[in-house]
This record gives C-alpha cells, sequence and structure tokens, in this order.
C-alpha cells in the first residue's frame, strides 16, 4: 500500500487553512527509532474463537470457562459474559458507574449501544448488560451470569500498567479510604504491574448496588458518512466535521478500557469509559465511582459499496481526538484493505494529531520515514514529536477472513482458539 505518499497528501491538504500562521517548525522530545512489536496482533490462521483485552490469563480461563459450562449460552450472553469479567481487570475504568460503548454483530443483525447518564447517581455500565440480554432474549439474568462466573472463573486477574499508574496517580486519596486502603495497597505502596487485582463477587456486587432512580440514556444513533471510495461509514460522531478541518478536540484525555470477543456467531467490540469526580467507591464495593457523561470513545463501521460481505469496525481512545485518528486511517486507504494484515498495517503505521490553543500538529516520528519527516518539516506550522498517540483497535470480516485486531502501541493482548 502507499500509505506514505497518502499521508503527504492527506497532511499538506489538511495544513492548508493553517498554513503560514505560526512560528517556524521545531520538534520537541527525543526523536526515537521505532522497533516493531513482535506481540501477535490479530489470529493469521483461521481462529473460530478471538478475545481481546488487556490480560492474557483472563482469556485463557474466559476460553475454559466458555467449554466447560453446562449453561446453554446465545453469542449475545458470551458477550456480556466477557463484559462482566472486565470489571475485575479494571475498577477504575470498568466501573458500575462508567458508560459503556459496544459494537455487537450477529447472525440477526448489526447494533451499535452507548449507555451513560447525565445523573451521577447511575449505573451505566451494569445497567447496560442487562439492556443488552433483554434487547437479544436472552434467557439468563444478569445476576444469573454473575453467579456462573463467580463460581467458574479463577482469580487470574493482574494489575496492567494503566491500571498500575492509575493507582499510583490516586495513591494519597487511595490511603485515605480504609477500604480502598486494603485492597489496593502493600505496605505503603499501591499495586504495582502484574500483583494480583482483588477479586470481586460479581453477584453480590449487583445485588448490593444502593438504590438508584437515576435515568441510564441509551442511544443507538449513528451518523453516516460517504467516503470519496463510495464506502458507507456509520459513526458515533460527525465525520463530515473532519474532511472540512473542524476537530473534535476535548479539554482532556479520553481513556477507555477496550475488549472483545468473535466467534463463529459473531462478534463485539466494547468500551468502558469514565471521568473521575473524586476517588470514592462504588456502594460498599471496591470500584471506583466516577460520571459517564464524558466523551466518548470513537466507533466507525465502514461497509463496502460492492461487497456485501466485508465490513470493517474501528474504535479509537487514549486521546484528545480519537475520531480524528480513524478519519486520518480512512484517508490512507480503507478501501484497499483486503486483509487483516493490511488493516493491522494501516493502524500501525504513523500517526499524527492536530490540536488547537494554540494550533499544532502532534507526530510519531519514530515511526515515519525521511521522506515524511522532510515533508513536515517543510510546512509553517509547530510540530512536536510524540512518541505514541491514542488506541485503535478494529474488528475486519469479508467472505474468507473474521478477525479481531489490535495495536501495537498499548498493552492489549489476544487469544486464538478453537
Amino acid at each position: 500500500m502507499r500509505v506514505s505518499f497518502l499521508f503527504l497528501i492527506l497532511l499538506t491538504s489538511s495544513c492548508a487553512y493553517f498554513i503560514n500562521n505560526f512560528d517556524p517548525n521545531r520538534l520537541s522530545q527525543e526523536i526515537s527509532t521505532y522497533k516493531p512489536s513482535n506481540k501477535k496482533l490479530y489470529c493469521e490462521t483461521n481462529s473460530e474463537v478471538q478475545l481481546v483485552n488487556s490480560n492474557k490469563a483472563s482469556q485463557r480461563a474466559f476460553s475454559t470457562f466458555l467449554n466447560k459450562t453446562k449453561l446453554k449460552l446465545s453469542f449475545a450472553d458470551k458477550a456480556v459474559l466477557w463484559s462482566l469479567a472486565q470489571m475485575n481487570l479494571r475498577p477504575d475504568l470498568a466501573s458500575p458507574t462508567s458508560k459503556l460503548q459496544i459494537f455487537i454483530k450477529t447472525n440477526k443483525g448489526f447494533d451499535y449501544f452507548h449507555f451513560y447518564s447525565k445523573e451521577k447517581e447511575a449505573y451505566p455500565y451494569t445497567y447496560g448488560l442487562s439492556y443488552i440480554l433483554k434487547k437479544y432474549n436472552s434467557r439468563h439474568s444478569l445476576l444469573k451470569l454473575a453467579n456462573a462466573l463467580d463460581k467458574n472463573f479463577p482469580n487470574v486477574f493482574t494489575v496492567n500498567k494503566e491500571l498500575e499508574v492509575f493507582l499510583s496517580e490516586n495513591k494519597k486519596a487511595i490511603a485515605a479510604n480504609p477500604l480502598f486502603e486494603k485492597k489496593y495497597m502493600r505496605a505503603d505502596e499501591t499495586l504495582k504491574e502484574n500483583e494480583k487485582v482483588p477479586r470481586v463477587d460479581l453477584s453480590y456486587l449487583i445485588k448490593s448496588l444502593p438504590r438508584s432512580n437515576a435515568k441510564v440514556e441509551v442511544s443507538e444513533s449513528l451518523f453516516e458518512y460517504k467516503t470519496e471510495a463510495n464506502m458507507v461509514a456509520s459513526c458515533n460522531y460527525d465525520m463530515k466535521l473532519y474532511s472540512n478541518s473542524i476537530y473534535l478536540i476535548h479539554d482532556d484525555f479520553i481513556k477507555s478500557h477496550l475488549f472483545g470477543f468473535k466467534n463463529k456467531e459473531g462478534s463485539f467490540l466494547a468500551s468502558a469509559t469514565q471521568r473521575k469526580a473524586k476517588i470514592s467507591p462504588v456502594g460498599k464495593s471496591i470500584f471506583f465511582k466516577g460520571e459517564s457523561q464524558t466523551r466518548s470513545a470513537a466507533f466507525c463501521s465502514f461497509k463496502s459499496p460492492v461487497d456485501d460481505k466485508k465490513n470493517l469496525w474501528f474504535v479509537s481512545s487514549d486521546s484528545r481526538d480519537p475520531g480524528q485518528h480513524i478519519y486520518h486511517i480512512m484517508v490512507y486507504g480503507i478501501k484497499s484493505s483486503s486483509s487483516p494484515n493490511e488493516v493491522s498495517e494501516l493502524i500501525a503505521f504513523s500517526r499524527h494529531l492536530f490540536l488547537e490553543d494554540p494550533t499544532r500538529l502532534i507526530f510519531e516520528s519514530n515511526r515515519s520515514s525521511k521522506q515524511q519527516l522532510d515533508g513536515l518539516l517543510k510546512l509553517n506550522l509547530p510540530i512536536y514529536n510524540a512518541r505514541k498517540l491514542g488506541k485503535v483497535w478494529a474488528m475486519y470480516k469479508d467472505k474468507n477472513d473474521h478477525n479481531l485486531i489490535i495495536d501495537d502501541r498499548t498493552d492489549g493482548q489476544i487469544t486464538c482458539g478453537k
């Protein structure tokens, strides 16, 4: 793919509005050499079951659970079970008070769900999981599925790097809360990477959540956008804005916990996000309380105009403007992507991000060629180097392949099974 050439065209056209208005160019941060990751980013051989999140051990345990359970489970049931398991991994992001966004496709069709609340005393995450069970006519309640996990899922949950950073940054507030101090500290230090995360009794959590009359909003709407390649994009934001160099830049850095599951019955990708109001627990649990009315992860689904079996999803987070990353990937060459490997290459390719006040360009120079850097330095625009930008995961499906794809910039993990 001629990604490098397309990058320069995109960058020049995107910068057209800003050229000749700013100080001389400059690169900040020392430029390091990019070394491609050796970890698996997608399943190269045809794999019926695929699991993605940030914890390999939990993926193996969930695969074992599905193979051994006597419950008759639909695809939606399995998606909800995997979503429940994430709560043990990221009590800061996958909390009952978090917003939940999901792309889900089964033999019955495709859906997007966004669960959040404008009120503080609400539980969009758990509400959303119950909603999905009802929507897909499950024979099981959320409490029944949580109880099945409690009885049959081992405690394989460990702290990842992102949770370690969160705990460390909030050490003083955690130490001041007796419940958090007991669960998240060892002596005078918060838990470190690879240490065990406290096990949560999920069925007890669901039964004991404080009563709340707060309304949970459910959005299923997506904006349609026809690309120059005549592909139809359905996104949870207006892609037309980016084509007019109008960027949806947020004041805060949007962090999400991403996870997903795929088998022969369907596929789903999901994001859990919340903004922290203060370090306090949800009821008597060890989950961190937050607000779900915050900027969302970017979700986009692309359909081919000539091949109805071809479908491509992107979920983008860990950025002040997650949608901008998907827009750039779209321009680079989604139309020409005809395999999981080519989609993975697009995700791995050098990213850039326009920010405002002051207007400037952030750029992953360590992933770029000399040609790209030379082209950038000719622009009359302040340029700053970044080691990595964003987190973008994908799902690719055509008549031959059906794959979940993760980003080598993050601590994402993937398991391929039968």
